[in-house]
């Protein structure tokens, strides 16, 4: 394994700032959230709206970087907001990625877009697989994609904006050699600087509920 050194330079705030501008990144995530009752993310002190929200963002961001889809993208996307929604605890829960992965079916039911049954499938398969190996290809077994180099890609990308939200919790140092991609191991700055200014907080429309949250900032 390659060894990450101790010191990995940083995308800057406003090189970033651009990025979300010409891709349009929050006004995609606002407008593919909206077709989600909101109702749906579970409420836990960590595992929540926020880590769903932050998570999409780290998402979107890292994918600007690579030749991705419009449609791979709205995918990634909706596995960024759904991949915890089976969770019973903010602990360890084996079982939740295979139970988003079920339930996500139902939250996306009524989008015409899940029902071209290869999007559906290649949403649920990233569902599953952001706690399961990289190295378990069972994972897309369902899919009916054949490109299984960028299914891979669309994967490390959920697992790394999952793991950057981690600096949200307390005294957690994130370690650089769980992140797959380059790209990920730039924006740990930026993970802080999400959570610090909340960026994503204004698009929560039961704000109230979540300043439970504000005890990791």
């Amino acid at each position: 394994m390659e060894k990450v050194p101790s010191v990995v330079p940083q995308i800057s705030q406003n090189v970033i700032n651009n990025i979300m501008e010409k891709e349009h990144i929050t006004q995609f995530i606002e407008q593919n959230l909206n077709l989600i009752d909101q109702r749906i993310f579970p409420k836990f002190m960590y595992h929540n709206i926020i880590h769903a929200l932050n998570t999409s963002l780290f998402a979107m961001v890292i994918a600007s970087f690579y030749n991705i889809s419009i449609s791979e993208k709205k995918i990634l996307l909706d596995a960024s907001f759904l991949h915890d929604i089976g969770r019973i605890s903010d602990g360890e829960d084996e079982n939740h990625s295979y139970v988003s992965s079920i339930l996500a079916e139902t939250v996306i039911t009524n989008q015409l877009f899940y029902q071209n049954q290869k999007n559906l499938l290649l949403l649920q398969s990233l569902i599953l697989g952001h706690t399961e190996s990289l190295y378990d290809q069972s994972i897309f077994e369902k899919s009916d994609s054949t490109d299984l180099s960028q299914n891979l890609l669309l994967l490390k990308i959920l697992k790394d904006a999952d793991i950057l939200d981690r600096v949200r919790l307390p005294l957690e140092n994130i370690n650089l050699d769980r992140l797959n991609l380059e790209v990920s191991k730039s924006l740990l700055h930026f993970a802080k600087y999400v959570n610090q200014t909340k960026v994503m907080h204004y698009l929560i429309k039961d704000s109230e509920k979540y300043e439970l949250s504000t005890h990791y900032n």
